[in-house]
């Protein structure tokens, strides 16, 4: 447990508490399917062509409800929103992992929206780089709430700690959601992209 809170304490200091608007060691096995996931600054080209994702299970945990938004999580998973950081509105892991960064799911509720999808995704590489992400690169875009929304990609490292972040900006009238899922970095990216899928399928915006 004490190593689940160190991890959770980085992580949401990387998950989004910077700016609400505009050393790491080792290979990412990402970055080496990906050799531009190793760019220092964080790069805004997406890929050639979007993959064709397989038919998604959407997870059927644990419901969590915040303020016009809500989500599901796996299984087994615990509400560990302790209401700490009143910036975080959701916030659940999965306690059984004996892992050095158990997965893990954060949402805030950020002021003001991106004037585009390509712009939101630069706003995100650049809040993650600010706030001591590396190998930041902005993704294709995928669907959550039945619309395009950006994807960012990054890695934490902090001592004995490999942590990969997967950031979705979901806009909804004046706000933003940030979702940010972080999961060991050395997952298997099969499993990795099978959860965050399975939770995004879940997402619901009210109104």
């Amino acid at each position: 447990m004490r190593n689940l809170a160190f991890v959770a304490a980085s992580v949401l200091l990387v998950a989004g508490c910077g700016s609400s608007g505009d050393g790491d060691s080792g290979e990412d096995p990402a970055a080496a399917a990906d050799e531009t996931s190793a760019a220092a600054s964080p790069s805004t080209e997406p890929s050639a062509e979007p993959a064709e994702s397989p038919s998604v299970e959407p997870a059927n945990g644990m419901k969590l409800d915040a303020v016009a938004f809500s989500l599901t999580v796996p299984k087994g998973w615990d509400n560990i929103n302790e209401g700490d950081d009143k910036s975080v509105v959701l916030y659940a892991a999965d306690l059984r992992s004996n892992g050095e960064t158990p997965d893990m799911v954060t949402v805030r509720r950020v002021s003001g929206t991106a004037p585009s999808v390509g712009q939101a995704g630069v706003r995100g590489a650049d809040r993650l780089k600010t706030d001591g992400a590396t190998r930041i690169k902005v993704l294709d875009p995928v669907e959550v709430c039945g619309s395009e929304v950006a994807h960012v990609r990054a890695i934490q490292t902090t001592p004995g700690v490999h942590t990969m972040l997967n950031q979705y900006s979901v806009a909804a009238a004046d706000d933003t959601w940030l979702i940010t899922f972080a999961t060991n970095q050395w997952q298997v990216e099969q499993d990795r992209s099978r959860l965050l899928d399975s939770v995004l399928a879940t997402c619901t915006l009210a109104g």
